[in-house]
């Protein structure tokens, strides 16, 4: 809503805004129809809904005047994600893959071989390859 709003301002320095009125004003004076609309993206879902009311509510507690460095947050917030993260990896039922990386964000793979020979490979570890999926016929 607020790049709409952005954009609507006659007066903008903005050079990405100058850049979208400009082709705006070309299309429309070409005889094209152009409509703009805002549509919110957090309708109906269930997450998104909660980070907003999260949000919503942050806004009546008090203001302090103590200042953070980014530095500082970053940390926490990257090992609370991974944390998420690891709850949702162990509670995830029937994971082949759990067996093999069992800790998130640990893997580290080696330049020498190429995704496809890393997928087929790991693929052979959980037993998930044409190999074991052939129903042989004995007659």
């Amino acid at each position: 809503m607020s790049s709409l709003e952005a954009l609507e301002w006659i007066q903008n320095r903005i050079t990405s805004c100058l850049w979208y009125n400009k082709r705006l004003y070309t299309n429309t004076n070409s005889g094209k129809t152009i409509v703009m609309c805002w549509i919110p993206s957090h309708v109906n879902i269930s997450g998104s809904e909660r980070a907003d009311i999260a949000a919503k509510s942050a806004l009546s507690l008090p203001i302090t005047g103590m200042k953070i460095p980014a530095e500082e947050l970053i940390p926490g917030i990257s090992k609370f994600c991974m944390n998420e993260w690891q709850d949702i990896w162990d509670c995830s039922q029937g994971n082949k893959l759990h067996s093999l990386y069992p800790k998130v964000g640990a893997v580290k793979h080696s330049k020498t071989l190429s995704r496809c020979d890393y997928v087929f490979i790991y693929r052979l570890k959980v037993g998930h390859c044409r190999l074991t999926h052939l129903v042989f016929i004995i007659c």
